[in-house]
């Protein structure tokens, strides 16, 4: 019996000994907290958390992009959002910490085209993804919907 019980007995102490790490290579974010409504003139704020398990995310990238969710389209001679790219600043090493984007209005407000007294409020959400100094590229994070008003 003793002999049949000790393989089991040693088996379940190395699967149990070896434990996967947290976290991965490639870093991963996620939304903690954002801005719904941004007024004209104000400021649109996205919190997000990070995980890396290098925690080299400092100095690396974040690019975003904001996704036009507006019926109406752009107004005339006003081009579509494109992706942007901003340096992570230089803090210390950690897998896991915190990263804001603070966006002004004037920045990311796009004119709608609207008729004679409809809103020139723009609907957007933004796309984001983190690069670390190695270039390993997170997953997307998706913020919720958020109008930007118009003027």
């Amino acid at each position: 019996m003793l002999r049949k019980l000790v393989p089991v007995l040693v088996l379940f102490a190395i699967t149990t000994s070896c434990s996967k790490d947290k976290f991965q290579t490639t870093p991963s974010i996620s939304i903690k907290e954002e801005t719904s409504i941004v007024p004209v003139g104000g400021t649109l704020f996205v919190r997000m958390e990070y995980t890396d398990k290098e925690g080299d995310v400092s100095r690396g990238s974040l690019i975003y992009l904001p996704e036009l969710l507006n019926t109406r389209r752009l107004a005339p001679n006003v081009p579509p959002y494109a992706p942007i790219n901003l340096p992570v600043p230089d803090f210390p090493d950690n897998d896991k910490g915190e990263i804001e984007l603070n966006l002004d209005w004037v920045n990311i407000y796009k004119e709608i085209q609207a008729r004679p007294g409809q809103d020139k409020n723009d609907t957007i959400r933004i796309k984001l993804v983190v690069m670390d100094r190695e270039n390993n590229t997170s997953d997307t994070a998706v913020t919720g919907t958020i109008v930007l008003l118009g003027q």
